[in-house]
């Protein structure tokens, strides 16, 4: 107690006569003083004390005395650093235990945020079929643009809570990603052009084949293209999709918009991030399109870069493998087992000559996620592009 108190080391001497034979060790003769030194870590928090026997046939002077001292020292260090240690642990611990709740409260909202969505948006959808007043008609778009726009964002959430709880699984299958990816551009044609943007298409006359998970690619593809629209006033957006090299392919959409400033290229793949002060169609936004694209990619086994500069534009490039590498042994197995025995080229051959086949890849973009990326992207350029809030008060 004496050394905890005084911070200092205590010798204490006559051993034998205070706690009997003291065992020696290796040595024949058993210690008849003892050092005992403080150990206290950085927050003071815990203390203990430090026993070290003085070897009765070694002279206790002040080398032996900063031998001890250096010891002690050493030895509180290593306590601080464990302390230290577990403090990191303990802290990512309540960090992960936060982390999974926030997704679990993400996950749970946005379900019962989507179900009572889709109830409105058909009966208003059903509305707008029928021959109602003009005013009444008025009122029911506003009601559809914007349930629409809360429904993606809805299906966005839900997406990123998925990945983030480690749900989300792609599902493989060979594709001819040329075809595929023009299928889903030609969604998005007449929106360029209602904004007056060159869509400049470059894909490459032969094939190229992939094992993509069809949904995924889709919302890749949607993602780049509105995120391109969205920040292009005017010029050209040019979508290009090339080999590079023999096992993987590079996706590339470049637009001539605002671009963003080098120091902010950082940080445009976290989550909720948003570029402020970027001029655009419109100021509505999460910061969760890029951060989810993201993700998308990389359950591809690929990687999302960018480029840009301010004024100029920005170019934003998904480098796919073509092999199978990335996917994990079960997918393996079961495209095995379907007949991809080697690589996508072969696996998709039997496929691409079947125009039934190819009809259904050209359909496999659900209606519903095309939808809500068109119309959110007709209402930026278009006449219903407008504020809301101001429409009801002008009606």
């Amino acid at each position: 107690m004496q050394a905890l108190l005084s911070g200092k080391p205590v010798h204490v001497t006559d051993l034998k006569s205070r706690f009997g034979d003291l065992p020696g060790g290796p040595w024949p003769d058993a210690p008849s003083e003892a050092m005992v030194c403080p150990i206290v870590v950085a927050d003071q928090t815990h203390s203990a004390v430090l026993i070290m026997g003085v070897n009765s046939c070694v002279k206790l002077d002040d080398q032996y005395r900063g031998f001890v001292d250096v010891f002690s020292v050493q030895l509180a260090a290593a306590f601080n650093t464990l302390e230290s240690l577990e403090k990191v642990k303990q802290r990512a611990r309540e960090l992960s235990e936060l982390d999974a709740a926030k997704t679990r409260f993400f996950s749970n909202v946005s379900h019962e945020l989507r179900t009572p969505l889709t109830l409105i948006l058909g009966p208003v959808e059903d509305c707008l079929s029928l021959n109602v007043p003009q005013q009444a008609q008025h009122y029911l778009s506003i009601i559809n643009r914007n349930a629409q726009r809360l429904l993606k964002l809805v299906n966005l959430l839900l997406d990123f809570s998925s990945i983030e709880a480690r749900k989300m699984k792609p599902h493989f299958q060979p594709v001819n990603l040329g075809r595929y990816t023009e299928s889903l551009i030609s969604m998005f044609e007449s929106t360029f052009a209602k904004a007056d943007l060159r869509l400049v298409i470059g894909l490459p006359p032969s094939p190229l084949y992939a094992y993509v998970d069809t949904g995924m690619w889709e919302k890749i593809v949607f993602n780049l293209l509105s995120n391109a629209l969205k920040f292009t006033l005017k010029g050209e957006v040019c979508v290009t999709l090339l080999p590079d090299g023999s096992d993987s392919i590079l996706f590339s959409v470049r637009d001539s918009g605002v671009g963003i400033a080098q120091e902010e290229l950082p940080r445009v793949f976290e989550r909720f991030h948003r570029v402020e002060g970027s001029a655009g169609r419109t100021y509505e936004g999460t910061g969760i399109g890029l951060a989810l694209t993201q993700e998308l990619v990389k359950l591809h086994g690929g990687a999302l870069n960018i480029a840009s500069e301010l004024g100029v534009g920005t170019t934003l490039t998904v480098l796919l493998p073509c092999n199978m590498n990335h996917m994990s042994s079960w997918e393996v197995e079961r495209l095995v087992n379907m007949g991809a025995l080697s690589d996508a080229a072969e696996a998709c051959e039997a496929r691409i000559n079947d125009e039934a086949t190819m009809g259904m890849i050209k359909r496999s973009a659900h209606p519903s996620v095309a939808q809500l990326f068109v119309k959110e992207a007709d209402q930026w350029v278009g006449s219903q592009g407008n504020n809301d809030e101001e429409e009801v008060s002008s009606g």
